[in-house]
């Protein structure tokens, strides 16, 4: 063979070579979603933010922005600086999943400050303070915002994302007995693809004893577990209809999670996440659901 000839092969071997590259880039940075459950694209992210013993977790898809919850009041500096810094100026919808002060905290004020088209809560009349606050702040004549008390199951439609609302059952059972503002939680769960995730509230042994003993389908690949990582008498029976791979605790030191949550977590395999050591991300794209904390 020729020295020209060598050299002609090692050019186009070269040239093959950058070309297979470029190929291979392109691939992997321009290559449209072919995901036959998320044909647009579109990924369901959740940021469980680390608000201490209180729970605020917003809820991002495409351009629907949710708010799960608003911590206490002190917690609003740190939602407000969240969406400002991913230039979030509007909420689709907040979902309010009862009127204690860790998780109504700051929504007197995030309504005051950011347009908020729905706000979601259940229907029943509490004695914690600022729930009269919230009340009037809600009955305010302002014709973009939608104040809606679920009393019944409903569902919420993005696209090809939805969210279930599951208010309690048998309320008044439930108002008559002990920490009915914790079992009165309005939970709800999303649904992508063929993934779910399940907000909690912060339900107690009452309330899982209903939803324990109910017909309800409660599976979910993914938990944010009830009342900052405390264990009830049914926990167990629970989480064994929600059967969840993945968990989120949103505590602080002041309550750290239960040493037997913790233990059956670790038993069952389940990966969990807890927010005092720094904010949770979850991304589901449909067919996947991946967590890593900030």
């Amino acid at each position: 063979m020729s020295m020209e000839t060598k050299r002609r092969l090692k050019i186009i071997a070269a040239v093959l070579m950058i070309i297979c590259i470029a190929v291979t880039a392109g691939i992997i940075i321009f290559r449209p979603s072919t995901n036959a459950l998320d044909p647009t694209g579109r990924t369901l992210v959740i940021t469980d933010l680390n608000v201490g013993k209180a729970d605020a977790a917003v809820v991002c898809y495409g351009e629907i922005t949710g708010l799960i919850d608003t911590g206490k009041e002190d917690a609003y500096e740190r939602i407000d600086g969240w969406l400002k810094s991913h230039d979030i100026t509007e909420i689709d919808y907040m979902i309010l999943s009862h009127f204690d002060k860790d998780h109504i905290g700051s929504a007197v004020e995030i309504l005051q400050n950011y347009p908020v088209k729905t706000v979601y809560y259940p229907d029943y009349v509490s004695s914690k303070k600022g729930y009269e606050t919230l009340m009037e702040e809600l009955s305010n004549d302002k014709e973009d915002l939608t104040a809606v008390a679920v009393d019944s199951e409903m569902t919420i439609q993005y696209d090809d994302l939805t969210i279930e609302l599951l208010p309690a059952e048998n309320a008044s059972s439930l108002l008559a007995g002990d920490k009915p503002d914790n079992n009165m939680s309005l939970m709800c769960r999303y649904d992508l693809g063929n993934k779910k995730m399940l907000f909690t509230g912060d339900i107690e042994n009452a309330r899982m004893e209903q939803l324990v003993n109910g017909s309800d389908d409660l599976s979910a690949d993914w938990i944010k577990l009830p009342h900052h990582g405390g264990y009830e008498k049914n926990e167990k029976e629970f989480l064994e209809r929600v059967a969840p791979s993945l968990g989120v605790i949103s505590t602080n030191e002041e309550r750290e999670p239960e040493e037997r949550l913790i233990n059956y977590l670790d038993k069952k395999k389940i990966k969990y996440f807890v927010t005092m050591n720094g904010d949770v991300t979850t991304v589901c794209d449909g067919y996947s659901v991946n967590m890593e904390q900030n």
